[in-house]
């Protein structure tokens, strides 16, 4: 087993690896007219969605892989009845884009999901279109221009679109982004922001943590929101995470924490003195008191710099006891509706038997989980 850098963050769900020597520190270019760049940009005072979902597995993959149609007409119309008007949707740069120094974004790829967007935000949702990818190994040495390009070129495509949202990176990586990132970012919200005077931009600290928040720069832009995942303890979210070989073997955690209940240590970890720890802590971690105190301090630092902020992701796979997993919803969603802040749930649907998903088969609208729905403050009317 690895030590704490390399083991908190790689068992967070759907994180992208970097490592050192990835990317280069050098100032992103603008991919706009400096015109552009003189437009006034005119604050943001508070974020105009509330509550939403992630539908990943979407446009999260090569452009000859992604069906447009997988999610129907009839889903997004059901996600408007119980009360969601925001949709987070996962994109893939790294398998559809050209070569260096453009790095032009596939246009078939491009206007299926253009069709997408307007499919979504005619019915009144806002779209963040989530950047959730990078491919350490085909963009060893440009991973910043890469990023800048293809993000400029979205902006520059729905420039002047409403309800569109733009985020930069999706849970930020490695050694080499712990150190760089903050900095990184800003001359990536620069270049972006030269494109659309208008465009909400989401950015976020290292790996997505709360935590990290407070090492991000001010950006001095007025349209920056700023989001964070979360899915903490790992050990109760996270038991039986088949891609994670540390979490994989887990089972039986429970939350609240319960010392009757609590199963012995794994053996692959009692040799471990940070996963000895970690276990050790869970009677503390475990508890709706915790996510409350864990909340309450991204809150804090919001209001204190002055900061718009939104959950981008949360949720427990279903591994876990059915009633400890609608307590922890309950516990996260409470925390976040007593501070205002405004989430998007992982995740909608999901093939796989082990999931995070909204229902109950992974997949299917007759199985929602009306529970969860009950545990996140939604109404579920009548019709559904």
């Amino acid at each position: 087993m690895k030590k704490i850098n390399s083991i908190v963050f790689s068992l967070i769900a759907i994180s992208t690896a970097f490592v050192s020597g990835n990317l280069r520190v050098e100032a992103a270019e603008p991919a706009c007219s400096s015109d552009t760049e003189k437009t006034t940009v005119s604050p943001l005072n508070e974020l105009p969605f509330h509550r939403g979902v992630n539908i990943n597995a979407w446009f999260d993959r090569k452009a000859s892989k992604v069906d447009p149609d997988k999610i129907k007409d009839s889903d997004l119309d059901n996600l408007r009845r119980l009360g969601m008007d925001v949709i987070r949707i996962p994109i893939n740069f790294h398998s559809n884009v050209g070569p260096a120094p453009d790095f032009k974004l596939d246009e078939e790829y491009l206007k299926n999901l253009d069709n997408t967007i307007e499919r979504i935000t005619s019915r009144g949702f806002w779209v963040i279109v989530d950047h959730h990818s990078l491919s350490v190994e085909k963009f060893p040495s440009y991973g910043e221009e890469l990023i800048t390009s293809c993000c400029c070129q979205l902006a520059n495509r729905y420039k002047n679109k409403d309800k569109i949202v733009l985020e930069l990176f999706n849970e930020p990586f490695g050694d080499y982004l712990k150190e760089n990132w903050p900095t990184m970012q800003g001359r990536i919200v620069k270049a972006v922001r030269a494109c659309d005077p208008d465009l909400m931009i989401v950015v976020t600290g290292w790996g997505g943590d709360p935590r990290n928040l407070q090492d991000i720069p001010e950006y001095e832009d007025p349209r920056v929101v700023y989001t964070f995942h979360y899915y903490d303890p790992l050990m109760f979210t996270h038991q039986q995470a088949y891609w994670n070989k540390g979490l994989k073997p887990l089972s039986g955690y429970p939350f609240p924490y319960d010392k009757d209940r609590m199963p012995a240590i794994h053996p692959e970890w009692e040799n471990d003195e940070y996963l000895v720890d970690l276990y050790n802590r869970y009677t503390v971690m475990a508890s709706a008191e915790q996510i409350h105190k864990d909340i309450a301090a991204v809150a804090d630092w919001a209001a204190k710099h002055g900061k718009l902020i939104f959950c981008g992701e949360f949720g427990a796979l279903n591994t876990s006891e059915p009633s400890d997993r609608y307590s922890w919803y309950k516990a996260v969603a409470d925390a976040l509706t007593d501070k205002n802040i405004p989430w998007t749930l992982w995740q909608y649907n999901d093939e796989l038997p082990v999931n995070f998903s909204i229902f109950k088969d992974g997949k299917n609208y007759n199985t929602l989980d009306t529970d969860m729905m009950e545990a996140l403050r939604v109404t579920v009317s009548d019709d559904l």
